[in-house]
């Protein structure tokens, strides 16, 4: 898939920046033998397009193994021996890459092959983010560096990439690949229109007017009235805000002494909230799995850790089945006596065993729509038309 930045990110260095997010299936899988094209030759092919408008970003799944091989040309420096083009650029980066996986597969010599024919850069090993290119995918049969981002040798001065430690609640095998780029822009100023929230309301009802009158009419508020209307007028600004606020002061005062003030509520970050039947014991066991994730980060090599980590893996995914399972068992064993018995608290049992509300009323289709949808299916498109015409007059004859 491939996105175009606007360019406007930097006019004067990228005129445009092209980003690909590809997923490319492993090399030894059964789909792999099924399919005619070559994945990595098409990305090729449209990487050639692409870098003579501006410059590109690679990045994904690409289960290739490329260890610590250069993705350059060795001493590619302008030689007035040797003969060259006139618009010969030379490789800028001579840079080495450090990987933990050293293994070479023939995938990733192909992606290798990429990079130098295409002035690209593997950012794995070679950023500061990740300057020992640590493994990507963790599995109990080994780790392997599988996830790249790889970009355009005008592009690596100003990005930034890191790739976090493994996470098993993010992903079953893959880490987190995080990278950044420094844009120069000027945003358009707008006028923005300033939104005060209004700090509430008080309710209102048909007794309300009533009790709001005979609360003005209690002795300390007739004497704030009393005392206001007594004031000596001035037409400045500052006595005009006074008054005004001492107005407002004496109704308010009145209103909160006989109505129900109800405050604005504020929109907050939504909470994600767990599943009814994950309880205290799968939170903690799912804590236990980030903690023992992040260290097999560090210490990708090491059995024990591995060992103890692919353990509290299996021992979280038993215990999270069982728990849903019972769960979901428990209220069906319930709905068999509310059934008859209770029947509306039958029907709140039902919605629990929902997995989310996308078949509610709030969500269904519109009348409008169903009704568009169907006149287009009767709707003769001019494409067909000659041919519709040359079928009813065969048929009429």
């Amino acid at each position: 898939m491939w996105f175009n930045f606007d360019k406007h990110i930097d006019q004067e260095k990228k005129p445009h920046i092209f980003l690909c997010l590809a997923y490319i299936i492993p090399a030894t899988s059964f789909y792999a033998d099924q399919s005619e094209d070559d994945t990595l030759e098409n990305i090729e092919k449209d990487i050639i397009k692409f870098s003579q408008q501006g410059s590109i970003i690679l990045c994904g799944d690409l289960n290739a193994r490329t260890g610590s091989e250069p993705d350059f040309i060795i001493n590619d420096v302008n030689d007035t021996h040797i003969p060259m083009y006139d618009n010969y650029s030379c490789d800028v980066i001579q840079e080495k890459r450090c990987s933990y996986d050293m293994k070479v597969d023939s995938r990733g010599k192909q992606l290798l092959d990429l990079c130098i024919a295409s002035k690209l850069r593997i950012l794995n090993g070679r950023m500061w983010g990740d300057s020992y290119d640590k493994y990507t995918c963790m599995k109990a049969v080994g780790s392997s560096v599988v996830d790249y981002v790889i970009v355009s040798e005008d592009l690596i001065a100003d990005t930034f990439f890191h790739v976090a430690d493994f996470l098993s609640t993010l992903s079953d095998c893959h880490c987190k690949l995080t990278f950044g780029m420094l844009a120069s822009y000027s945003p358009k100023n707008k006028e923005q229109d300033i939104t005060i929230l209004f700090p509430g309301k008080y309710i209102w009802s048909e007794t309300s007017t009533q009790k709001l009158q005979d609360t003005l009419c209690q002795p300390n508020i007739k004497n704030s009235i009393k005392k206001f209307l007594d004031s000596k007028i001035n037409l400045s600004e500052d006595y005009i805000e006074q008054a005004a606020n001492e107005c407002f002061n004496i109704i308010d005062n009145a209103a909160s002494k006989c109505l129900i003030f109800r405050k604005t509520k504020l929109k907050g970050v939504r909470k994600h909230k767990n599943k009814k039947w994950f309880d205290i014991d799968l939170v903690q066991k799912r804590k236990s799995l980030i903690s023992k994730g992040k260290l097999l980060s560090k210490f990708p090599w090491d059995p024990i850790i591995k060992g103890s980590y692919y353990k509290c893996y299996r021992e979280y995914n038993k215990l999270r089945k069982y728990k849903e399972r019972k769960f979901k068992q428990n209220i069906l064993d319930s709905l068999d006596n509310l059934r008859d018995n209770n029947p509306k608290s039958y029907w709140n049992l039902i919605k629990e065993l929902k997995e989310d509300n996308s078949d509610g009323p709030e969500n269904s289709i519109q009348s409008n729509v169903w009704f568009s949808y169907f006149q287009s299916l009767n709707f003769n498109s001019d494409k067909f038309k000659d041919r519709l015409e040359e079928i009813s007059k065969k048929v009429k004859n």
